[in-house]
């Protein structure tokens, strides 16, 4: 009898043992059983494993329990075992403890490893399953090691910080699926994510994305997002580095880059997400807000480089906004661009506000977006495109376009687009923004209104600098303390500013010229606009003359026209309207307006109200002031007196 109780004491000691610190030892010999009694032992904190463990049963661990291992030790979970961490504390390094895949539940660690789980970097085996293990134990963080992982399935990160430590997580696979799919309160930071798993451009743009966060066929979104310090590579062609979508909210983008990629189709997408129902009996659109993205880099994006302008992919840029509200962007540089639309486009969304889920973000769709700081050093399309007109459908509001702040752009040689195009939007501000060498600085195309262009310089245009003109009048649209020179580099009958069909624009305070000009006018108003207000500019040089307003019997084109200087060097003052017009007022209490002009003569054409002076351009001091109107009428049915 006690033969036999020696012996059962020595097995114990060899299965268990007890530190002072209450630490169990699992070492030669040990079973499952011998880790479930430690893990019930009150006394015991930690279990140190000092051998293979094998897993047949459930098996919870609790948390007041540690979990320590040596390097070549570990659990291995059979077919029948099944492990849940109730925030148990892990103390391992870099290597294997964990073999099998039924394990689930949290840790209390803040940091854990993937190399925990199995994962081993620059191999050629899958590492999606350890790693996803590990983003989902972690209480806080996932910790890479510097070299390459490889992905041939999706990983979904929510609740959790990836700390990338300048690895490169490779995602290969074909099909109808997402790379890193960025959930709620989540980060990824410090490294590369990369789809290299093929070149299908057939597939909606979430699927092969590197980064996604939200679901664009179903319109969820996430919130509080972090992508910083990466480095983002597709070989998709078209495709998208990041795709923000649904309602997401509350994304930080910042210090990526883009290197130089012949697939890349937008750098950064943020795109309106609900695809699924726009064709249903109950449309629902979902709309990405709040969202800040700064530091942004791209190489030479040589997407499209050898196709015609009229054949290359029409949704191609570096920032694709796309029925979304409040987005700031900031400090986007890119080396060359052969895309279409080049660094922005501002798109309302194919349905626009018509089918938002929620009627109260109705009036905020494409609200709120503001660039500042963004430039590229040689476009071979356009620098910026706004769009805010639905594409699928028809009606809806004219949406509010974007602010631009010191965005600048070079046009390759041989460029025929415009720098800025700007359609179908009301408000849009462009502030301070350089263009150089487009066939136009900025053009407008229909349904404009409201544009302002404030400061800023416009040179070396094949055309115009600043073309405001459409079949379809844009209407309210300011010009003001703009630099424009050495633009009309065709030769042909080009200005600085060309105001053509419009209504009411303002022309204020600009300067215009420089020498060696190739301008053929400073400011041409054709004879189809309406209203427009010309005061405070100067035209330094020109070809021919500064000032074109209409033609001789045009005389609604203007509205006032008054403190305009031309130096010496600009050629005549003005050329086209006469008599020219100075000012108009509005006579109180009606809608009769009454104008001032200059001119030799009294008008036998054009339109005339009662009121209307033309004073004399004579300088004999003895000759008359000039004619006044006193009966409204056409031609010569007007009639005038001398004053």
């Amino acid at each position: 009898m006690m033969k036999k109780f020696i012996q059962c004491f020595i097995l114990i000691v060899v299965q268990i043992s007890f530190a002072q610190e209450n630490e169990a030892f699992l070492t030669n010999g040990s079973t499952e059983n011998d880790l479930q009694s430690a893990l019930g032992n009150p006394l015991i904190g930690t279990i140190t494993f000092k051998t293979n463990i094998s897993v047949t049963k459930a098996i919870v661990f609790p948390s007041d329990k540690v979990l320590k291992f040596f390097k070549g030790n570990k659990l291995i979970i059979e077919e029948s075992g099944d492990l849940f961490f109730e925030g148990t504390f892990i103390d391992a390094g870099k290597f294997q403890i964990i073999k099998g895949n039924n394990f689930s539940g949290k840790l209390r660690n803040d940091i854990t490893y993937p190399e925990w789980f199995g994962s081993n970097i620059n191999d050629d085996e899958d590492d999606s399953h350890a790693i996803q293990k590990a983003i989902n134990l972690t209480n806080n963080t996932v910790s890479m090691t510097y070299g390459e992982y490889i992905l041939k399935k999706a990983l979904d990160v929510e609740n959790c910080n990836i700390a990338l430590n300048k690895a490169i997580l490779t995602f290969q696979f074909e099909g109808r699926d997402e790379c890193l799919r960025m959930k709620n309160n989540s980060s990824v930071e410090n490294g590369t994510i990369e789809y290299s798993g093929g070149q299908s451009s057939s597939y909606a743009g979430n699927y092969q994305c590197p980064i996604v966060v939200g679901n664009y066929p179903k319109g969820g979104g996430y919130h509080n997002v972090m992508l910083k310090n990466l480095t983002v590579v597709t070989n998709r062609k078209s495709g998208n580095g990041i795709f923000i979508t649904g309602d997401s909210n509350e994304i930080t983008i910042q210090n990526i880059f883009f290197p130089d990629s012949e697939f890349l189709g937008r750098g950064i997408l943020i795109h309106w997400g609900g695809s699924d129902s726009v064709s249903t009996d109950n449309p629902k659109t979902y709309h990405p807000h709040n969202i800040t993205i700064d530091n942004i880099k791209f190489g030479v994006m040589t997407l499209d480089k050898d196709v015609s302008n009229e054949n290359k992919i029409k949704d191609a840029a570096g920032i694709f906004i796309s029925g979304a509200y409040n987005v700031k962007v900031s400090n986007v540089q890119i080396e060359e661009t052969h895309w279409h639309d080049g660094m922005i486009n501002v798109f309302a969304g194919d349905y626009g506000n018509l089918y938002v889920a929620e009627s109260d973000i109705m009036n905020f769709i494409n609200k709120g977006i503001y660039f500042e700081n963004c430039s590229i050093k040689r476009a071979y399309g356009r620098v910026v495109k706004i769009d805010c007109m639905p594409s699928k459908v028809e009606g809806g509001d004219l949406l509010t376009g974007p602010t631009l702040v010191n965005v600048m752009g070079k046009a390759s040689e041989g460029n025929e687009k415009e720098g800025i195009i700007v359609a179908n939007n009301t408000n849009t501000v462009i502030n301070n923004c350089k263009m150089d060498g487009f066939t136009y600085g900025i053009n407008t195309g229909k349904n404009v209104s409201g544009l302002i262009i404030d400061n800023g310089l416009y040179i070396n245009s094949s055309a115009h600098g600043i073309k405001i003109d459409n079949s379809i009048p844009p209407a309210d649209c300011v010009i003001q303390n703009v630099k424009i020179y050495h633009n009309g580099k065709k030769g042909d009958r080009f200005s600085g500013i060309y105001i053509g069909n419009s209504e009411n624009s303002r022309i204020l305070n600009n300067v215009i010229g420089k020498e060696g000009e190739t301008q053929l006018w400073g400011i041409r108003i054709n004879e189809n606009a309406r209203g427009t207000i010309i005061e405070g500019n100067s035209v330094k040089y020109s070809r021919h003359s500064a000032y074109s307003i209409g033609n001789q019997h045009s005389y609604g084109v203007v509205f006032r026209f008054k403190g305009n200087m031309a130096s010496g060097q600009a050629g005549l003052f003005q050329t086209g309207m006469s008599p020219m017009i100075i000012d108009t007022r509005i006579v109180p209490n009606t809608n009769q307006l009454v104008r001032e002009f200059i001119g030799g003569s009294k008008p036998s054409t054009g339109v005339w109200n009662k009121g209307d002076r033309i004073y004399n351009d004579l300088t004999d001091s003895t000759s008359f002031n000039g004619y006044l109107c006193i009966k409204s009428g056409t031609g010569t049915n007007a009639q005038w007196v001398v004053f």
